[in-house]
């Protein structure tokens, strides 16, 4: 299909890329702070530092061209406009990012400032937005979860059995494999790989390969590549959720877009980055059949979001990031944290999960300010409770099921929606 309207010219990496220290080193440090060994972890951002020091400014120069060009391109119908309009307003976030980078540095390099802690906060805000304060009070509560799955039973309970038809048959090559068996980074890449085949991704050249440098599962589209810890450990029951969130939500749904006729439709918007996770999560609520309020997937947006309520509802007089940590350890497990219990001799699965969660919320961060979290991880729950208002408000039908992997756009906004070729 011949492409139309504006194709910017900038590729630049989204901002968690560069927010991450080195994978053994962080595991170490994981494994002091346990133990109260160490006040707070210490990593290395040495890729966020040379980024900010070397390449930044020439991202920030080629995205501003992108947008003069943008403002000289002349829409040839209504709807090329309202894409440009689109591609705008995701340039002008992604310049935001460039800034929220080089506040990270700023204030990994001064850790004792206030302004510049104000000014990292300030640009979490303006990329990802205010946290909602009655959804965080629903969480911390407790209640969110039983509403969740009360409101939207008859839209899951459809839409899991359109899922079954869809991904199942797909996801046979699990079959030999015990739930509850553990998988490697070396197995799960070789999984991956045979689903991306099944599905005719491995074709146009999706991959799935370990990586020494990454810390958590993603997906890069640029590539096509589905990215895996050297250090992954899960169970199947896990592989064959993340299997769907990073194949079906991510990869399928950019190759998707890119049959469509406006570029962005597989690049994104600025508001479907929150719609991506929020489908990721949809989707394994869909696979793995668990009743929804005590759904490993829901549970783990509701804790990303719970540590930065945690995180940024915290009074002026807390000056450590370790009683966040026992904060989220308690909302999380339903007990006290107890170094002798959970970090000797050897360090419990139930602290482990607890860093897991604490160390996203403060990646980028030195873990000296309470208030300095990276907010990326409020899209998980947010873009959930936004893909389950539109699915209810829809029309229950596979073909609602099946404009959803369009593209990579946000498909709750009639403005987005508008782009595909219907």
């Amino acid at each position: 299909m011949r492409k139309k309207g504006f194709t910017p010219k900038a590729r630049v990496s989204p901002s968690n890329v560069y927010l991450r220290g080195k994978t053994d080193w962080r595991q170490k440090q994981a494994e002091l702070f346990i133990r109260g060994e160490i006040e707070v972890p210490e990593y290395d951002y040495e890729l966020l530092q040379n980024y900010v020091r070397k390449e930044l400014l020439k991202d920030v120069d080629v995205l501003t061209e992108d947008l003069n060009r943008l403002v000289m391109h002349k829409a040839s119908s209504a709807l090329e406009e309202t894409v440009n309009l689109l591609q705008k307003h995701k340039i002008e976030q992604e310049i935001v990012e460039r800034y929220l980078l080089r506040a990270a540095a700023e204030l990994l390099a001064d850790p004792g400032s206030e302004g510049l802690l104000n000014a990292y906060i300030r640009r979490n805000i303006e990329v990802y937005g205010e946290y909602d304060v009655n959804l965080s009070r629903q969480v911390i509560q407790g209640s969110l979860a039983k509403d969740l799955e009360n409101d939207y039973r008859d839209t899951i309970e459809f839409y899991r059995s359109v899922a079954r038809r869809k991904f199942y048959p797909l996801l046979s090559l699990l079959d030999n494999l015990r739930d509850d068996e553990r998988v490697n980074a070396e197995r799960a890449t070789e999984l991956i790989n045979n689903y991306l085949h099944a599905r005719g991704l491995s074709q146009l050249g999706w991959i799935a390969s370990i990586s020494p440098e990454a810390i958590i599962v993603h997906t890069k589209y640029r590539t096509r590549e589905i990215v895996i810890p050297k250090n992954f450990d899960r169970t199947v029951s896990q592989l064959r959720r993340l299997m769907v969130h990073e194949v079906e939500a991510h990869a399928a749904r950019y190759e998707h877009g890119l049959d469509e006729k406006f570029p962005i439709v597989a690049t994104g918007t600025v508001s479907s980055k929150k719609i991506n996770e929020g489908l990721g999560i949809f989707l394994e609520l869909l696979i793995d059949q668990s009743p929804v309020s005590e759904h490993p997937a829901l549970r783990r947006a509701l804790h990303r979001y719970a540590a930065l309520c945690f995180a940024l509802d915290t009074s002026e007089d807390t000056t450590s990031t370790k009683h966040i940590f026992k904060q989220l350890f308690k909302f999380m497990h339903d007990e006290e944290f107890n170094e002798k219990k959970h970090a000797g001799p050897s360090i419990s699965k139930e602290a482990l999960e607890t860093y897991a969660v604490f160390d996203n919320v403060y990646r980028g961060s030195d873990f000296r300010h309470p208030k300095a979290v990276y907010m990326r991880g409020k899209n998980y729950l947010e873009g959930l409770i936004a893909v389950l208002t539109y699915l209810s408000e829809a029309e229950l039908h596979e073909s609602t099921f099946d404009l959803m992997f369009r593209g990579t756009i946000d498909f709750t906004s009639r403005l987005e929606r508008s782009m595909l070729d219907l």
